[in-house]
Formats: C-alpha cells, structure tokens, sequence
C-alpha cells in the first residue's frame, strides 16, 4: 500500500513520492531545464529509444525532448577503456548521418542514430547508451585531467584484457591485481580488429552484457569477434585454432576446414561419429576424406600442458 495526496473535486491522485520531484531538472547534457508531466502514459524515451514504455517522463519545453527520469542523470562525459579519448553524449543525432548504418564499437551491434549514443568526434567512434555505461566498459579516471592529445600513441589494447577468463592457458599470464584480471599470452597477440582465413569480412572485438553463440561452434559467451555486414561471430577459442595440426594416431596433418566437404547434406565426425553441423569448423585429412572434431584433434583444453 502506498499513501497518496487526492483531490476529490478532480479525481486527482499523486503519490507521496511523485509529489516530492523536483519542479525541473537540470541534465548535465542538456542545455535547458526539464519539466515532469504529472501524468502517467505511453512514450518513447527519446534518449535511450525504448518505445512504448509506461510512466512519467521529463519533457525539455524548447527542444520537445522526452525522457525517463533516470536516463537524465546520464553522464555528458565519460572514458570506455577501449577508446583513448573521453566520449560525450549526443541525443540530436546532429553530428552523425541518420541514414548510415552504424555500429557501436563496443559490443558491434547497429545503433540507432535517432535516439541517444555516446560519440567521439575525433575518431568518429559511436557506442551504444547502455555499453558505454556498463561498470566492465568504464574507466574510472579523473576527465579533468585527460588533455587532447593525450594516448595518441597507446599502442597496448585494452580490449582484449577480460575475454580470457573463458579459455584455459598454460601457465604463463598478464596478471592485473586492480581489477583481478588474468591475459593469457597468445590471447594478448591478438588485435581487437581481426582478419581470419575464415570469414571474407573485417571481425570486431564484441562485448555485451548476454551471451553472443560462435558461429564456427555454437558456443555461448561473452567475448566475440563480430562482423559489421553479416551476422557472422567468432570466439577466442576458435579464433586462435591452428590452420594445421597433427594427430598422434593418423598418419597425416589435418587442416582446418571452414565448410562442409561435400554436398551430401549428412556430415558425421569420423572419432566419435556424432552427427556434425555443416555450418561449424573442423578438421578435415583430404587425403583419407576424415573430418574431426577439433576438441578430440587438439583436447578439451589445448593450451593446457
């Protein structure tokens, strides 16, 4: 139950809590005060874009600017680990082409331009309202002190530091003691734009708050490779599997293969003899027609001595 102030004569009804708002709000990216609409209805947020949502929004008078209340405590400015310059939030879609498809560089899915992004305009680098505030994205520094130019040269990439916490290593790791962050060696090679023998297209380091499936193996995580033009995805495990490899009990090298040997439309692995899906990677010994599981090639964990 909760109290609220009536008037009879107007059916009016107000909660204890909406009648203690503020009259305006000041956000911190925006240039004019927002009012609340004392009024429950239907709207879509036109910074974060959810459409159809429920509640009270803050309205800018000027601009005709509709928001949640909660999305106007976003910050103007702010620091993601992956980009050397602060970004800053833009809601007018002013500074970007609403009819390119865009794509936030953190987790490598479209943006809607229409509604709020965060930008950098010196590197014309776009992320999405929710990624660039995920705790796992942000770094926490003082943006008074960050002056231009500053990290121009940055060659280390800091993108890559969390997504080894899903693949297993042999012993030899970068180690960071603030954030209980553990880089395997190989995994640390690797840049956050990726070119691989298997996919025709430029793959972007991704990272978003729910799963994302591999498609060369249907494994679900966090940390992919993703391309910008089709829905192709690739993970970290598959991404550093060798082009060729030897089995300690076939005479031959197999070599990765990235589609299906023929087009019978029935595909068994040769080991295990489990029914093999034509869209996954594997390894294949053209010489006794022999395809393989790279799990029972390489182990379970390859990089595990």
């Amino acid at each position: 139950m909760e109290y609220t102030y009536r008037c009879y004569r107007c059916n009016f009804n107000l909660h204890v809590r909406c009648a203690s708002l503020l009259p305006t709000l000041e956000a911190e990216f925006h240039d004019h005060p927002l009012t609340p609409i004392w009024k429950w209805i239907t709207f879509t947020c036109d910074l974060c874009g959810i459409k159809e949502d429920k509640g009270m929004p803050y309205l800018c008078n000027p601009c005709g600017l509709l928001i949640h209340r909660k999305c106007a405590y976003f910050p103007r400015r702010l620091k993601v680990v992956c980009h050397k310059h602060p970004l800053h939030i833009t809601h007018s879609s002013l500074e970007l082409d609403e009819s390119n498809s865009r794509f936030c560089l953190l987790c490598v899915q479209k943006v809607d331009t229409r509604y709020g992004l965060y930008y950098c305009s010196k590197c014309d680098f776009v992320a999405h309202l929710n990624c660039t505030l995920d705790w796992r994205n942000r770094e926490d520094i003082n943006l008074l002190e960050i002056k231009d130019g500053e990290n121009e040269d940055a060659e280390l990439n800091q993108c890559v530091e969390s997504a080894t916490a899903y693949k297993s290593c042999n012993g030899f790791l970068y180690t960071c003691q603030t954030c209980h962050v553990e880089l395997d060696v190989q995994c640390s090679l690797l840049s956050d734009i990726l070119i691989h023998e298997g996919h025709k297209h430029q793959l972007f380091l991704s990272f978003t708050g729910n799963e994302q499936s591999c498609s060369s193996c249907g494994s679900k995580i966090y940390f992919v490779f993703r391309c910008t033009t089709c829905e192709f995805a690739l993970d970290f495990k598959c991404a550093t599997l060798p082009q060729t490899t030897r089995y300690k009990q076939h005479e031959h090298p197999f070599n990765l293969s990235y589609t299906a040997e023929d087009d019978s439309g029935e595909y068994y692995y040769n080991i295990c003899e489990e029914e093999r899906n034509s869209n996954h990677w594997f390894y294949y010994c053209a010489d006794c027609t022999y395809p393989a599981h790279p799990e029972y090639i390489l182990g379970k964990y390859p990089n595990r001595k």
